[in-house]
């Protein structure tokens, strides 16, 4: 829970961005897949490790914040997201349709920008599965629904 919450911290500067809400409760984020932590080579001699991630924050309120990027964790096991190597932010909407929820979202930034498509991009939706566990694809607990 510690590590979740440090992250969440770092989350709250680009949620900040883009949502109207000025503060992120913890029980509101979740990652959409459980972290695979990769070594750099061992010739590096480095002991950090880094992931991929999508930190998905659903407000009570109906409003969406999203945010795809690489986490580094340092040998002391504190976490930061990395700096310029990879970030795309989402805002929108989301509402539950039975066991499933629905996102309704577009990307307002991007570190790299892709050539033809215009910031902020056209919206997206997506379709998310709450498991009978209370988690999903999104693995969203039950209390956010």
């Amino acid at each position: 829970m510690h590590r979740k919450s440090e992250l969440l911290f770092l989350f709250f500067l680009f949620a900040s961005l883009c949502t109207a809400q000025s503060s992120i409760k913890p029980e509101w984020a979740v990652f959409s897949s459980p972290l695979k932590w990769e070594s750099p080579p061992p010739e590096l001699h480095s002991n950090t490790k880094s992931a991929r991630a999508r930190i998905l924050v659903f407000f009570p309120s109906g409003e969406y914040g999203g945010v795809y990027c690489f986490l580094i964790r340092q040998g002391d096991g504190s976490i930061s997201i990395s700096r310029g190597d990879w970030e795309i932010v989402g805002t929108g909407t989301w509402h539950q349709e039975g066991s499933r929820m629905a996102v309704t979202s577009r990307t307002v930034y991007r570190t790299v920008v892709i050539i033809g498509r215009r910031i902020p991009e056209a919206g997206t939706i997506e379709s998310l599965t709450v498991g009978r566990d209370g988690t999903g694809a999104a693995g969203v607990p039950p209390r956010c629904l």
